[in-house]
């Protein structure tokens, strides 16, 4: 019968500060530092081995410098593999190194099914800024807000 082996560990991080360095518990630290270390183990092991990984909502709880230093990363280092994300922060279409063919937008038709297609279908001129076409309207895929006005509902 083969041993029963179980293995603990802890993960520590260690913050640097004028005051000297800090340990923190792993479940201590924020949560964009977890997220953050945890694309990273993804990147990493992307840009090591090929791969596809999806990622829903690449810059939840991350800053925009963090989400750009990851696909920046990603993209300077890697030949063979693919990160397929989902994204609601429009900064991200601002990033010089994004190409147009690299963004796919998503918008509901009248039956409610979404409909996706890359912003190089538009045929942008490469120096144009995607992110500011895409506030103008020009892109598509914007919803629907209504309107601001609180109407109160009364019985």
């Amino acid at each position: 019968m083969a041993p029963n082996w179980r293995t603990e560990f802890s993960v520590l991080f260690y913050h640097e500060t004028s005051h000297g360095v800090h340990r923190i518990q792993f479940d201590e630290e924020s949560r964009g530092t977890l997220r953050y270390v945890g694309l990273g183990g993804v990147v990493h092991e992307l840009i090591r081995n090929r791969g596809i990984v999806p990622i829903d909502e690449l810059e939840a709880s991350l800053h925009p410098d963090l989400v750009a230093f990851l696909i920046q990363m990603f993209l300077m280092n890697t030949i063979e593999s693919q990160i397929i994300a989902t994204a609601q922060n429009q900064s991200i279409m601002e990033l010089d190194y994004m190409r147009s063919d690299m963004i796919w937008l998503c918008e509901k038709d009248e039956e409610g099914a979404s409909q996706y297609y890359s912003v190089q279908e538009f045929g942008l001129h490469k120096k144009i800024n995607i992110a500011n076409a895409y506030r103008a309207g020009k892109l598509g895929a914007k919803p629907y807000l209504g309107s601001t006005d609180f109407v109160r509902v009364t019985q």
